[in-house]
């Protein structure tokens, strides 16, 4: 009985060319995905940086309209605040710088204030865009214009883009990576409007700004870059987030001993205050 030897059938496979094809169909398909992925990065990043501003804004509208105490926090993300004041009566404008402690350099200038304690912070925040001058009386009322910028690092987002301790210290590397915002605070009575140019406080009276109802307005630039020395050492990027509330109070003004106006909101009281030996 003889066996039949069984002959293999041949096999198809991938000629040369096919596999040069493939090849470069998927090399093609990598180069527009990698290009694809910076926008996708960016997108991301943009939309990060939107949801901490719109968070940060929300908390900090809740803490000025409360004037809330006990945020001790609020020293670790308040990097510097700027204050410009502008005498209507002797056309003088005088500058106040408040530095964290971190950011008080011996080689520079002395600051105004450091900004160890969140009092004299939102002293500073609730500073009115108008408010009047204790050199005034009652026939000619001096008026100050203010305008504060506040540099800040986010409040919320990621845990390794804020400080962590009390009293930090960040270093260069921290301060390139942590997310950083200039802030802008409005604060006027909720009929009046900012005067532009002209006399822009003839039309105030004594008492004017005694207003029962403020409105709030946070006005967000970011990104933050430090380019050098001197007043304009930042340059801030073209986006933008602008936040507003009402906040029934009046203004009250406190003096630090260094001679520095602070403001916060008082709450008003909607019954009158009891008199001695009254009972309701």
């Amino acid at each position: 009985m003889r066996t039949m030897l069984q002959v293999p059938h041949p096999r198809a496979g991938f000629t040369m060319v096919e596999i040069a094809l493939s090849i470069a169909i998927v090399a093609l398909a990598m180069v527009a995905l990698i290009g694809v992925l910076p926008s996708g990065l960016q997108v991301q990043r943009d939309n990060r940086e939107e949801t901490i501003v719109h968070q940060d804004g929300t908390y900090l509208l809740e803490v000025l309209q409360g004037s809330a105490g006990g945020l001790d926090d609020l020293v670790n993300h308040v990097e510097e605040i700027t204050r410009i004041s502008h005498n209507a009566a002797t056309d003088r404008t005088t500058r106040l710088v408040a530095v964290h402690p971190s950011r008080a350099n011996p080689a520079n200038p002395p600051p105004d204030l450091i900004l160890d304690d969140a009092r004299t912070i939102l002293g500073l925040l609730s500073t009115p865009a108008i408010y009047e001058s204790p050199d005034g009386d009652d026939a000619f009322p001096v008026w100050i214009r203010s305008r504060t910028r506040v540099l800040m690092r986010s409040i919320s987002g990621n845990a390794s883009s804020r400080p962590q301790s009390s009293v930090p210290q960040p270093d260069p590397a921290f301060r390139e990576t942590a997310f950083t915002y200039m802030l802008t605070p409005t604060i006027l009575p909720a009929n009046q409007v900012m005067p532009a140019s002209g006399n822009p406080f003839g039309n105030l009276r004594k008492g004017a700004l005694d207003n029962p109802l403020h409105q709030i307005r946070l006005h967000f630039a970011w990104p933050v870059t430090e380019i050098g020395q001197g007043e304009d050492r930042y340059r801030i990027g073209n986006k933008e987030k602008v936040f507003t509330a009402l906040v029934s109070g009046r203004l009250v003004r406190t003096t630090t001993p260094e001679g520095v106006d602070l403001f916060r909101f008082e709450s008003l009281r909607f019954a009158p205050s009891l008199q001695p030996g009254e009972n309701r």
